[in-house]
């Protein structure tokens, strides 16, 4: 998040998650509806082709389908501030029961895990996420 935004969403008069959301629409659903999909373990083309090459582990990632997408962009920013993230894993660790992990995965990709992924499989995942055209994915 640029400075303005954090301060406006960090100093919500409701707190963060008003504050996200009122500066940020659409930035918490999303989020949530990808955790949601993690925790359900819903079939995704991406995630699917991402297990395919970099292998299965509990890590679900959705990739955004263009590179101007302005809510990917958004979630990227909020994932990739450490406390906003920090934040963000303990609320949604608390509301599924189960330890959420999030993080930003190539260059507008979300990743969501049940706990820390091996270094050696985040790098074959942000390979493989790199390498696939996600608007020519099998289903």
């Amino acid at each position: 998040m640029n400075c303005t935004t954090a301060k406006a969403v960090w100093n919500h008069r409701d707190g963060f998650l008003a504050g996200l959301e009122a500066e940020l629409p659409g930035v918490l659903g999303e989020l949530e509806r990808m955790v949601t999909a993690f925790v359900k373990k819903t079939v995704h083309p991406f995630n699917t082709a991402v297990h395919a090459q970099a292998g299965t582990g509990g890590y679900y990632c959705e990739h955004a389908l263009t590179d101007t997408d302005e809510l990917a962009e958004q979630i990227h920013d909020v994932v990739g501030d450490v406390t906003a993230r920090n934040f963000l894993q303990n609320f949604f660790s608390q509301k599924f029961g189960q330890p959420i992990v999030l993080g930003n995965i190539c260059c507008s990709s979300c990743v969501i895990s049940g706990g820390p992924i091996e270094e050696n499989l985040m790098y074959k995942i942000q390979m493989t996420a790199v390498n696939l055209d996600p608007e020519n994915l099998p289903s």
